[in-house]
């Protein structure tokens, strides 16, 4: 058993947040995932609170859909509507921790409920941008030059 278990979980889309937690489920081997009608929200939430599994790391990436993270309301506790906001489904435990990436502030501060864990990122400047995409392509077949590389990275933001 690893000494700390790390999940990346996406977050663009409920779709892609519950094939996030089918994947943790299969990588825990937990029981009961291939049951047919199993909540596997609350499988993994259940799972992952508990003590079984030890120390645990799980990064929530691009939860920027305030809606769909935090609730029609833009908080946890709202729920003026059927759909149950992702953040519910997310577990809580002494030997766990949650790392979230988000461009939204108001997610931030839904999910974290203080200003103080926050740390406000920038973009990067240009330069160390082209870096990371020269980089990210020097296996390409296709050979970009650096003003595109800089338009592409512009245009990223």
């Amino acid at each position: 058993m690893p000494r700390v278990w790390v999940f990346w979980v996406h977050a663009s889309s409920v779709t892609r947040f519950e094939e996030s937690f089918r994947s943790i489920a299969e990588s825990l081997r937990i029981p009961e995932r291939h049951e047919a009608n199993v909540d596997i929200f609350l499988l993994v939430r259940t799972w992952l609170s508990g003590q079984e599994i030890g120390s645990w790391v799980m990064v929530l990436d691009n939860a920027d859909d305030e809606r769909m993270i935090l609730g029609p309301g833009g908080n946890k506790t709202d729920r003026s509507e059927n759909s149950v906001p992702l953040s519910q489904h997310l577990p809580t435990s002494t030997h766990g921790l949650i790392l979230v990436t988000t461009r939204s502030r108001n997610v931030a501060q839904g999910l974290v409920g203080y200003d103080a864990d926050i740390i406000a990122l920038g973009p990067m400047d240009s330069t160390n941008a082209v870096q990371l995409l020269e980089k990210k392509f020097c296996g390409a077949t296709i050979k970009y030059t650096i003003n595109e590389l800089t338009r592409l990275a512009q245009e990223l933001d």
